[in-house]
């Protein structure tokens, strides 16, 4: 009888994790209407709500089927092995990330057509593992390379608002998307910028052991990787790389 009780409980406690996680749901599925939620990149935040659910289900769902506390202690213990694998190489990238961009800042420093163009498209193979490359953070490097916010460097995906002044002032308005001194009545593109630095997990944990040891030997590192061309908006190669992406 006290072991059909302690079932009854679990069990329920099952269906109260299940009801969490239905709950953790509701604000992306149904409130902003998305039809998936992300586990990797920068849109994984939109899971953290889920967390306290699937852990109760996970734990309850277990000590259900299996009532050797051995058994059940094996598989929390593998199920905690694999979430720390899984959250480290997250975290590299992120890190790896992180180096993608010091590399560019170090590139649009060294680019004096970059420094003096205003509306720039930006293309890259931003292979991360992240999915964070907005035109916010992309202005956020030039801010820092060039000391001023004066650019709107755009990715394929946010090209539209090179022509929509209201959402552009809304942005310098709003102080927060690293553009605070820029023109938004300006309409014209300047140029295209191609992108290229894929970087490696291993390169990326060497790039982390120069950085707290070696301060010179990891900016050298910084300053060799990645390539950035730079092709003016009326030349044939921008024209050409447009036409790729259908964009017009």
């Amino acid at each position: 009888m006290c072991v059909g009780g302690g079932q009854n409980i679990d069990l329920q406690k099952l269906l109260l994790g299940i009801f969490l996680f239905v709950l953790g749901l509701y604000p992306y599925n149904v409130v902003r209407g998305a039809d998936e939620v992300f586990i990797v990149g920068v849109v994984s935040r939109d899971s953290l709500l889920l967390a306290p659910g699937m852990a109760m289900m996970l734990y309850y769902f277990f000590k259900l089927l299996f009532r050797s506390i051995k058994i059940r202690q094996m598989i929390y213990g593998g199920l905690i092995l694999c979430c720390c694998i899984s959250c480290n190489c997250h975290y590299l990238n992120y890190q790896r990330d992180a180096y993608w961009q010091e590399a560019l800042i170090s590139k649009l420093k060294l680019n004096e057509e970059v420094r003096e163009a205003r509306n720039l498209l930006f293309l890259s193979d931003d292979v991360n593992g992240i999915d964070g490359t907005r035109f916010y953070t992309l202005n956020g490097a030039a801010s820092v390379a060039y000391g001023e916010q004066t650019r709107l460097i755009l990715t394929e995906g946010s090209y539209g608002m090179l022509y929509d002044e209201k959402q552009k002032s809304v942005c310098v308005d709003s102080g927060q998307m690293l553009m605070n001194e820029y023109d938004a009545s300006n309409h014209e593109l300047d140029g295209v910028m191609v992108y290229n630095c894929d970087i490696n997990y291993k390169e990326s944990m060497l790039l982390k052991f120069y950085e707290l040891v070696d301060w010179e030997s990891y900016q050298g590192q910084i300053e060799k990787m990645g390539e950035l061309d730079y092709y003016p908006a009326d030349s044939q190669k921008a024209k050409e790389l447009m036409v790729e992406i259908g964009l017009p």
